[in-house]
């Protein structure tokens, strides 16, 4: 049992040794030691984490009694879900004619829940395919490239992309800063700082349509968890 006293507490939830490395403490480490990273292959993660939460606060134990607190945590994964749609109808997709990628600046973070290093990381999808959409008569309406991946917590003011290409274009039909694009979603009525409301949203749906005529791909409209931009 902890004596009575003012205690701070680190807390991490869903660390795996799939997915993150993370200090092991020891009887002299302190707070401030303590660091994870997502496990990556050649600055690049392409698989589904396991969602990864972090909160700190400061308990005061009193004397002669117990105590009972609620700990607050940021939920650190996101995962986008990219669905790309041809708006000429009856027009094949292929999945493999697409490669999607987001790039951000934080693979590891500290005790306070910032990065480590600012060295850049490409997320590329851990799931890609092809979806229908069927008419009231069976009928295939639409095809649609579906695509998801994670990335780590989002800051606010950090760089990162969202890319999309085709197979026959030299350059990406979509390149934008990815922090920008989702927070067009929040609401001029919230009460919020961006970066809190990047930490309370852990889920993105973006979706683009394209016109595929002459076999290259332009973007007409993208809409973001029902945004249209």
């Amino acid at each position: 049992d902890l004596q009575p006293g003012s205690y701070q507490l680190l807390a991490w939830a869903g660390l795996n040794e799939t997915d993150y490395t993370w200090t092991k403490p020891t009887a002299d480490s302190t707070i401030e030691d303590w660091q994870m990273a997502v496990k990556q292959t050649d600055g690049e993660v392409s698989r589904e984490l396991l969602g990864l939460f972090q909160g700190s606060m400061k308990l005061e134990i009193p004397s002669g009694g117990e105590t009972n607190t609620e700990f607050p945590m940021v939920k650190n994964t996101n995962k986008i879900r990219l669905v790309l749609i041809d708006a000429n109808s009856g027009t094949g997709l292929q999945a493999e004619d697409f490669t999607i990628s987001a790039t951000t600046q934080n693979g590891d973070l500290d005790s306070k829940n910032q990065p480590v290093s600012t060295k850049a990381l490409t997320w590329l999808p851990y799931y890609k395919g092809i979806e229908t959409v069927k008419d009231t008569n069976g009928h295939t309406a639409y095809q649609a490239v579906c695509a998801e991946l994670n990335t780590l917590r989002l800051l606010d003011g950090t760089e990162t992309s969202l890319r999309l290409s085709h197979r026959d274009e030299a350059e990406p039909f979509l390149d934008v800063n990815l922090t920008d694009l989702l927070l067009l979603t929040k609401m001029k009525s919230h009460d919020m700082e961006a970066q809190e409301y990047l930490d309370r949203q852990d889920e993105y749906v973006i979706t683009a349509y394209l016109d595929m005529v002459g076999g290259k791909a332009h973007c007409l409209e993208i809409i973001v968890n029902d945004w249209t931009i």
